[in-house]
């Protein structure tokens, strides 16, 4: 949740290799070729993979979002010298060449790198040719931030990432004599190079109803509350029950109080206990 918006993750789940041709994330949803013409001319009944994918995917976005750790973004240094946004960009594509990012990553500004490459190796960084597609401010208000603080720290996301930390402090430029002329930031180059790129990509969300939604709760609910269904949909679980629950069910959990005023569950709270049981339902975790 931050670093990426929830329609660029509805997106990606739903089908990684449209915004990133290249990834190594798998694809769950939309594969109905297998199911032939005649079950998808079918009643909708009998279509649950079209009514239900949507519900899960949004499902997984809500869990997500939710879940979020905290994480405080890197701020740029002080006294860095003002320049032009076609300067940044210039600076941005040569420190990008020049600091080592094409060894793990591809870009099209740069075709002539896979000449260079062994064609058997994965290459360990993605494409980043279409960034701004996912972190552009236009899209994603804190996607230039999170880049920002990506590329000066990267394990500060991430602790056991395998990006580098570059140690790319301020660059001072100074004449003759020493004398400082301009002081740039590589890293806001960077980020403003990388996201400068044209792109043709946007996400393709879905929004769910709430019928849609206790649709699919009701399936869910069915193997072990097919007696309790009605009241669990209703109003949850009481605090004495979710205790004694495991995993995915307890997202069902109410406080007493909005138990016995028979509050009615939230589509929010249904969405965080539907996204993560079809995590778990899709092995994410592996």
């Amino acid at each position: 949740g931050k670093k990426a918006g929830g329609d660029f993750l509805y997106d990606w789940i739903q089908e990684p290799g449209r915004f990133r041709p290249s990834t190594r994330m798998p694809q769950f949803f939309g594969l109905w070729g297998h199911l032939g013409d005649d079950h998808a001319k079918a009643e909708d009944s009998d279509n649950r993979h079209r009514k239900f994918e949507p519900v899960e995917i949004q499902s997984m976005v809500a869990y997500l979002q939710d879940r979020t750790q905290g994480f405080e973004y890197l701020e740029p240094p002080a006294g860095i010298s003002e320049s032009t946004k076609e300067q940044r960009v210039t600076r941005g594509k040569a420190l990008f060449q020049e600091r080592g990012c094409l060894a793990c990553h591809s870009h099209q500004d740069f075709p002539g790198m896979e000449e260079y490459r062994d064609p058997q190796q994965s290459v360990q960084g993605p494409d980043l040719s279409n960034l701004a597609g996912k972190f552009g401010s236009e899209r994603n208000s804190n996607g230039p931030r999170w880049l920002y603080s990506w590329i000066k720290e990267p394990t500060r996301y991430h602790a056991r990432t395998v990006m580098p930390d570059l140690f790319l402090g301020p660059i001072e430029k100074k004449d003759a004599k020493g004398k400082v002329l301009e002081v740039t930031d590589p890293v806001a180059d960077i980020v403003e190079y990388l996201l400068a790129g044209q792109t043709d990509w946007k996400p393709l969300a879905q929004e769910v109803q709430s019928d849609q939604i206790n649709a699919l709760l009701e399936v869910y609910l069915e193997d072990g509350y097919a007696v309790a269904k009605p009241d669990i949909m209703k109003r949850g679980f009481a605090p004495a029950r979710a205790e004694r629950l495991q995993g995915h069910e307890r997202e069902l959990g109410v406080s007493q109080a909005d138990y016995d005023a028979e509050k009615p569950l939230s589509d929010a709270q249904k969405l965080r206990y539907l996204g993560r049981k079809s995590i778990a339902k899709y092995g994410c975790y592996g």
